[in-house]
């Protein structure tokens, strides 16, 4: 089966997601100036999103090679970087989403890293994960919800994000959306495109995922579904054979609350489940619809390799050993938002995330109620609500330098304050 131009570029981008802002501009650019990649990337700018995985990679064996080296080689290569800007943002629960726009493909790629610590894993591994949560009043819809936290309460950051690279260094409103992520990551992107979809009726959206656990129950993966069947989000969910992980959680139709897959439910849907076969690097990818290949006995090491992609302790490269950012004084969320590229200094800001929310702090005095939220209660119902579009440009105006020494701040005695005016819609009940 031969892999979409878009699909090998999502995965590479999935990839590149595990590296912190110390690292992740530079092997992107290093990657985008791969000749045989290069040339084949600007295909993209002029194909319609319907069809976007109609186009195919050529010469990948000779271009994963390249690929595979650069992640793994911490030569610094300072490259132009007028074709890219991105934004990165990070909050003291998750830390690592990626809005990356390229004038090349006129393309927006949000990239969720994948399980790069315990305190991420928990994030779908709380016994308050166990089940589909139902998060509106009067729904049955359930999602995953330690995943469904970590894309609900910064939704609005990561639009505005979206929003300002496409006005301010794209300069069009004609611009593809594509999400992507390898494991909790893919979970999260697959979150991400629903409640885009949902929210931004008339903007349709590519989600690529590998390796991702399921996160909707029956009756929201049926919606879900509605819109791969229309075509407003296009989705394809890679599983290299054997990889556990894409089979978490367990699901059964015997009981109306597991969580699916879009194709464990809607057997019309088979094709967007593709199965490869775990290759050694360096040779050629091998794939097949994943209702026509064999199952394989699983092993967790078939989780590090994704189309000829090695994601063998990406985790790893996240440098600092607290890997999130830093909460207040009093024990408040805060968010970090980086930008950085079309040949600009990296900049960034930090704001309260419970400011956005308009969240009145809770204070906790009991360790042992400490303890008991950490493991089985999750705060869903509050969403960035004030991140706006001026709140957000008077965040990225008041963003300041960083020195190349320390370009992964997890913490700032700057934090600007959050206006509460013009709030969004909840997204709870969209």
């Amino acid at each position: 089966m031969d892999i979409p131009l878009i699909s090998l570029l999502s995965c590479v981008m999935s990839r590149l997601s595990y590296f912190d802002d110390t690292q992740f501009l530079n092997k992107y650019l290093q990657i985008l100036n791969i000749n045989e990649l290069n040339k084949q990337i600007i295909n993209l700018k002029n194909q319609d999103i319907s069809n976007i995985f109609d186009l195919k990679i050529t010469n990948m064996i000779q271009i994963n090679k390249q690929i595979n080296e650069i992640n793994y080689n911490n030569k610094p290569n300072i490259l132009s970087s007028e074709y890219i800007q991105y934004i990165s943002i990070s909050t003291s629960n998750y830390s690592g989403i990626y809005i990356v726009a390229n004038k090349l493909m006129n393309t927006i790629f949000v990239c969720f890293r994948g399980t790069y610590s315990v305190k991420s894993g928990l994030s779908y591994l709380k016994f308050s994960s166990f089940y589909p949560k139902n998060v509106c009043n009067g729904s049955n819809d359930g999602y995953l919800l330690g995943v469904f936290k970590v894309i609900s309460e910064i939704f609005y950051t990561i639009e505005e994000s979206i929003n300002y690279l496409s006005t301010h260094f794209l300069k069009t409103s004609k611009i593809k959306i594509v999400t992507t992520g390898h494991s909790l990551g893919g979970g999260a992107a697959s979150i991400f495109s629903y409640l885009w979809v949902k929210h931004k009726a008339k903007l349709k959206i590519v989600c690529i995922t590998f390796g991702s656990p399921r996160v909707m129950n029956s009756h929201l993966i049926q919606k879900y579904n509605k819109f791969i069947h229309n075509k407003i989000i296009m989705f394809k969910r890679y599983i290299t054979n054997g990889d556990p992980f894409a089979k978490l959680p367990i699901t059964s139709k015997k009981f109306e609350n597991s969580y699916y897959f879009p194709d464990d439910y809607d057997n019309s849907l088979k094709f967007v489940a593709i199965t490869c076969k775990n290759i050694k690097k360096g040779r050629k990818v091998s794939c097949n619809l994943k209702h026509k290949t064999k199952k394989r006995k699983i092993k967790i090491k078939y989780h590090g390799m994704y189309l000829g992609i090695i994601y063998k302790s990406a985790a790893n490269n996240v440098t600092n050993i607290n890997k999130e950012i830093k909460r207040d004084a009093n024990n408040d969320t805060i968010c970090r938002i980086i930008i950085g590229g079309n040949n600009e200094k990296i900049r960034a800001v930090f704001y309260n995330l419970n400011e956005a929310k308009n969240k009145k702090q809770e204070f906790i005095s009991s360790k042992i109620y400490k303890i008991k939220k950490t493991f089985f209660q999750l705060d869903y119902k509050h969403q960035d609500i004030y991140i706006n579009k001026e709140m957000f440009e008077k965040l990225i105006k008041n963003s300041t330098e960083l020195d190349n020494e320390n370009l992964n701040p997890l913490i700032s005695d700057k934090i600007v304050k959050i206006q509460h005016k013009n709030p969004n819609q909840e997204l709870n009940c969209i």
